[in-house]
This record gives C-alpha cells, sequence and structure tokens, in this order.
C-alpha cells in the first residue's frame, strides 16, 4: 500500500518549495517547518490507516453474518 507513503513525499516536497519560496529563512525555522510538516503528514496517514483497517474489519464481521469476535 503506496497510499502514507506518497502522501508522506507529497508533504515533504511541498514543505521544502514552500520553504524554498521563502527568502532569508534559517536553518532552524526550515528545520522547524519540516518537521512539523512531517509530523502532520504521519499524523494523517496514521490515521488513514486505522480507518481503513477499521472499514476492512467492519466487512469481514458483516460476511460472518455479523458476528463479533
Amino acid at each position: 500500500m503506496n497510499t502514507p507513503l506518497s502522501l508522506l513525499s507529497l508533504s515533504f516536497c511541498l514543505s521544502l518549495s514552500l520553504c524554498e519560496s521563502r527568502a532569508g529563512l534559517s536553518t532552524h525555522s526550515l528545520t522547524h517547518s519540516l518537521t512539523h510538516s512531517l509530523t502532520h503528514s504521519l499524523t494523517l496517514s496514521s490515521s488513514l490507516v486505522l480507518s481503513l483497517s477499521l472499514s476492512y474489519r467492519e466487512r469481514q464481521n458483516e460476511r460472518k453474518g455479523g458476528v463479533s469476535e
């Protein structure tokens, strides 16, 4: 499954281009911006994975006739 990884790389590229477009950005704020962006995309990826696994389990339970484990 490539969705979380592509979200991560897209977010990384966006933050890099955003940082490059601002003139005179210090190393500290560059690092802070990248860290914030990566943290946000990791959070987004984990929620995506969580919701996908939950919907998968719901489908599995429906196939079993609604019997919960």
